[in-house]
């Protein structure tokens, strides 16, 4: 290739007929970079540069082999041809390549002669291995960050400072009562209107606003189908590099079942309190039954006229009545358990 001329020719490598093509043959031969030219088959008809040399001992190995055969000597490649065949249609393309066990960012444009026509492709790539490996890593860390994201348990979004959502995770939609294929609906809602109370949201923009993260806010949110549920919000507001707000994400914990449980558990702590005072209370009052029943017993085992017999008598079945009482209280109270037994109907019924 005559590289000032625009003339595309099969042409030693090796050859130092060119000043000009020599000089450019040793820049490239110490840097990691390779020129090349193919013809409109796609066949190679140069090639210069240090990362290009051949695996076998002779110059010039590559020229009238396929464009694809040298890429895929160093490792399979389909968009190196791709890229090739684009040229050929007029169009400049980039592609990455490995040559030599090194990274390769390489560019193709069609090759024109004077007329303007298209007579093959020119190519140039040159050593990007740690900008691809930097790029790379990069990606890497992008999609470790999304997929953790992605799995986590706990609901998250991210949302900007007026609550539109931006992004959603898994997690969020299922806490909300949304399809798989329902996640662009969720997104069409803003997060102020998942609050029941959209001073909630207010509140938690303060928060987040004023001193930059948030941890345990209980809130009220409203899912797909309007049940309600219990959620406990942390959040974090993410600046720029200027110290302006870019958006805030909030993590929510779905705590219904929890507060269900809390509630529960208050009211048998309830009923546990007023069962020990019950039982309190009434094995006081059965010890003063005690003394009633024992003088009313004294007193009607001595000769005392009909009248006063009969009123003791009634006043006797009232601390029985009473007694038995306090035992129900007592077994309520789990001081005391109740005696069952056989009971006949007809003969309480009479």
């Amino acid at each position: 290739m005559d590289v000032f001329s625009g003339d595309l020719c099969v042409a030693d490598p090796d050859s130092s007929g060119c000043p000009a093509l020599a000089s450019l043959r040793l820049v490239l031969n110490k840097g990691s970079a390779i020129l090349w030219t193919a013809d409109k088959d796609l066949r190679l008809t140069s090639m210069i540069g240090g990362v290009s040399r051949s695996p076998t001992p002779y110059p010039g190995h590559w020229n009238g082999k396929p464009i694809e055969a040298f890429f895929l000597a160093w490792g399979p490649n389909q968009a190196a041809l791709h890229a090739h065949r684009s040229a050929l249609a007029g169009r400049s393309c980039d592609f990455e390549a490995i040559v030599n066990g090194q990274d390769l960012t390489a560019h193709v444009d069609p090759f024109r002669g004077s007329d303007g026509v298209v007579l093959g492709v020119i190519g140039i790539a040159h050593g990007s291995t740690e900008q691809l490996v930097a790029e790379r890593a990069r990606r890497l860390s992008e999609q470790s960050c999304r997929s953790l994201i992605q799995e986590a348990p706990y609901s998250i979004c991210r949302v900007t400072k007026s609550g539109q959502m931006l992004q959603v995770n898994r997690a969020m939609v299922e806490m909300l009562r949304y399809g798989a294929s329902e996640e662009a609906d969720l997104l069409l809602r803003d997060l102020p209107l998942i609050f029941t109370n959209p001073e909630a949201f207010i509140a938690l923009q303060k928060e987040l606003l004023k001193d930059g993260t948030v941890q345990g806010i209980e809130a009220a949110w409203l899912c797909s189908g309007g049940q309600e549920i219990q959620v406990r919000l942390s959040g974090r507001a993410v600046c720029n590099a200027l110290g302006d707000l870019v958006y805030f994400h909030i993590l929510a914990e779905d705590i219904t079942e929890r507060k269900r449980l809390e509630t529960h558990l208050a009211q048998s702590e309830k009923m546990r309190a007023i069962g020990q005072l019950a039982g309190g209370v009434a094995h006081d009052f059965n010890n003063l039954l005690t003394v009633i029943a024992g003088q009313i017993e004294v007193v009607l085992g001595r000769a005392v006229d009909k009248d006063v017999r009969s009123r003791l008598e009634d006043a006797q079945q009232a601390a029985d009545r009473a007694a038995a009482l306090t035992r129900q209280l007592l077994a309520f109270s789990r001081r005391q358990v109740l005696q069952c037994k056989p009971l006949n109907l007809n003969t309480l019924l009479a």
